[in-house]
């Protein structure tokens, strides 16, 4: 599977917040800097995600608010 994303950021999952109507935000700590991603509660569970967790984070210039 190809990528385009070009910013990968190594992560550690910090909590997770559910948010009203399903899904989660996402609190990452970026090597002491957070990212918030908004997530579905079906990404949460497939993925695994949990507090603890480290992972890397895809993302879209576009998709930063």
């Amino acid at each position: 599977m190809g990528l385009s994303a070009q910013n990968i950021v190594a992560a550690t999952i910090d909590a997770i917040v559910p948010r009203e109507g399903g899904g989660g935000d996402v609190a990452l700590n970026c090597g002491g800097d957070r990212l918030i991603a908004r997530v579905t509660g079906r990404a949460i569970q497939e993925l695994s995600l949990a507090p603890g967790r480290s992972i890397y984070a895809i993302v879209k210039s576009r998709a930063l608010d």
